[in-house]
């Protein structure tokens, strides 16, 4: 693309976001204002522990591929590894919990 670019400067590119893209970017955008949401708990005292334990069973995830732990993974063919479903319904019922009891709280 680079080449073609230098060939034809006069020509411009159109860069279109699929659909599968798209729900990425969101995806994302969820997930830094968890991170955020969570790192607001963090400055104030009487919401200082659920704030942290948030954000460490948001880590559980990624450090469990990133570290390889055993059962806690599948890879597929093309090399690939993602979360187990009951790895990830467990960090999810272990986030809820936490979020319910901090707003009953309040």
């Amino acid at each position: 693309m680079l080449e073609d670019k230098r060939r034809h400067p006069e020509r411009r590119q159109i860069i279109l976001i699929d659909s599968s893209a798209s729900i990425f970017v969101v995806y994302l955008l969820c997930d830094i204002s968890f991170l955020l949401y969570c790192m607001y708990l963090m400055f104030h005292d009487d919401t200082w522990t659920p704030g942290f334990l948030l954000l460490i069973i948001a880590a559980m995830e990624s450090a469990a591929i990133h570290l390889r732990i055993s059962g806690t993974y599948d890879e597929d063919e093309e090399g690939f590894v993602y979360p187990r479903t009951w790895f990830r319904y467990l960090t999810f019922g272990e986030s809820m919990f936490i979020l319910l009891r901090l707003f009953e709280g309040a």
